[in-house]
């Protein structure tokens, strides 16, 4: 006699079935959350490079439009397209600095986190 009952090796399997099958299901849920995810992001990356394309299109007329306005107001051709395309470049750099401090805040940074703790 082994001490087990005869219906005690149906009832393991049963619950290791089970178990795999519980487990099956969170894989697949979650499975499912990564590519809701990733087809989001790829939406909104879409979306982000129709929006750059439409707003280098519109800064393009802008800066026309610029030039021209400074050359009727007496300004050489030259000097209006140099103080446009400084204009910018200005700003280009202004978003590249401020596009580059936020990613900053998202990437962990591992001499950052070591002098954080240091401080308290």
């Amino acid at each position: 006699m082994s001490g087990r009952e005869p219906g005690d090796e149906s009832l393991v399997s049963i619950l290791i079935r089970q178990a795999g099958a519980l487990l099956q299901g969170e894989v697949d849920l979650v499975k499912a959350r990564i590519e809701r995810a990733l087809h989001r992001a790829i939406f909104a990356i879409g979306l982000a490079v129709f929006a750059a394309v439409l707003g280098m299109t519109a800064l393009n007329f802008a800066a026309e439009v610029a030039v021209q306005k400074l050359v009727e107001s007496g300004w050489e051709e030259s000097s209006a397209d140099g103080l446009v395309a400084a204009g910018a470049a200005a700003a280009a750099l202004l978003c590249l600095l401020a596009g580059g401090l936020l990613l900053r805040g998202l990437i962990p940074n591992s001499r950052r986190e070591r002098r954080r703790r240091d401080r308290r």
